[in-house]
């Protein structure tokens, strides 16, 4: 029994562990093919997707498993609430964004239905393959399609389907939830930034969201937009002028991505904007590469309240008198708070997780490993598998 139970756990640590081996069959080459679509360097491509896979252990599998299984055999007692067969409409930022919730959707026993990115649909692919190699049953179970765009007609694909996975925007589940209904699983906008106190070792904190920003180049929902020093301005300003060299200095490993024209646009008119509010009499400190490039951004100003960045790895440092301040206005709207990373070796890391879990954030994260979090975080504060599953 515990070898049926096992199937799909030790399936899925063994692609996990593969792609980390990296024995995936071309695996260099289709780094490169994700990389000349997507803008992210390829070096970028391989650190993400493998921050996607550190977690899916087979231990941290069943581990999930088991903790939200309603019955010796995995199954919750209300069978009727079960997903047999779902779908997955991934938002196309970030490469592998879908795979843990396939992991969940399979790990629930359901058949999962994966609409791939346009521009991207070679990752998933390549991980159905994987899972073929070592057992074809559970790939069997893995359905890849892509169609662009969520028009009605498209949404046809997927009417079989009792749950609908739908990572993007509010306003794409805004648009889409008339036609799913109750079907809908919406993760939807999300923000996350690093938060420290004071006494912090700034410079392994500075390492830390530097390695968190160029992930993915602050594309995703676990990007830390902000940093947030819970002190003084002056340990404020000591930590932005430490960051702004630590991503210098990552760019040898995890160089930036092209910054599209949009982008570039973007940037010129912020940093217009700062100027201006310097002139104007503002405290408003920047922090650019030495080449005057737009490969990154460090900003600090004296107003703490969350803004979502303009553009990739533009990371704005705050700071606030006290964890009060931070929870009453440096927050990002709670219908958005996604993550937040911490240092572990922080004093005030206890006090901080303490009042940032009761301010509503899903999951609490150590900088520097903010996107790769366990296999069962809540993303958007929802349980995927206990959901699936019914339980």
């Amino acid at each position: 029994m515990q070898t049926r139970i096992d199937t799909v756990p030790r399936c899925l640590a063994a692609a996990a562990d593969g792609w980390l081996c990296g024995d995936w069959e071309a695996q260099t080459e289709l780094v490169g093919r994700i990389a000349g679509t997507t803008g992210f360097h390829p070096e970028v491509v391989m650190a993400g997707i493998a921050d996607h896979f550190i977690p899916v252990s087979l231990a941290a599998l069943r581990q999930w498993r088991d903790a939200r299984r309603g019955s010796e055999l995995g199954h919750p007692g209300d069978r009727s609430a079960v997903a047999r067969r779902v779908a997955i409409l991934p938002a196309g930022n970030i490469p592998g964004v879908a795979l843990i919730p396939a992991m969940s959707a399979l790990m629930a026993g359901a058949d999962v239905v994966i609409k791939t990115s346009h521009e991207e649909p070679w990752l998933l692919n390549a991980w159905r393959s994987r899972l073929a190699r070592f057992d074809g049953s559970v790939a069997a179970r893995v359905t890849i399609e892509s169609w662009v765009g969520d028009e009605p007609e498209s949404l046809d694909r997927i009417d079989d389907c009792d749950r609908v996975i739908v990572l993007g925007s509010n306003e794409t589940l805004e648009q889409l939830a008339p036609r799913l209904g109750q079907r809908l699983i919406g993760l939807g906008t999300g923000a996350s930034l690093a938060v420290v106190g004071g006494e912090a070792d700034l410079a392994v904190v500075a390492r830390g969201v530097a390695r968190d920003v160029a992930i993915w180049d602050q594309a995703g929902c676990l990007s830390p937009q902000e940093l947030v020093i819970v002190g003084r301005r002056d340990k404020a300003l000591a930590v932005a002028e430490a960051l702004a060299a630590c991503l210098e200095r990552i760019e040898s490993m995890l160089p930036a991505g092209e910054l599209p024209l949009a982008g570039a646009a973007l940037r010129r008119g912020f940093m217009a904007e700062l100027e201006a509010r310097r002139v104007a009499g503002e405290t408003v400190a920047t922090w650019r590469p030495s080449d005057d490039s737009n490969r990154w951004l460090v900003w600090l100003d004296d107003d703490p309240t969350f803004a979502m960045a303009q553009v990739r790895r533009h990371v704005a440092v705050r700071y606030v008198p006290s964890i009060e301040g931070l929870v009453a206005g440096a927050l990002p709207p709670r219908a958005h708070r996604q993550a937040v990373g911490l240092d572990p070796g922080d004093p005030m890391c206890p006090e901080l997780a303490d009042a940032l879990q009761a301010a509503g954030v899903p999951v609490i994260l150590p900088l520097g490993s903010m996107q790769s979090p366990p296999v069962d975080w809540p993303n958007k504060g929802r349980d995927l598998l206990a959901e699936l599953m019914g339980s």
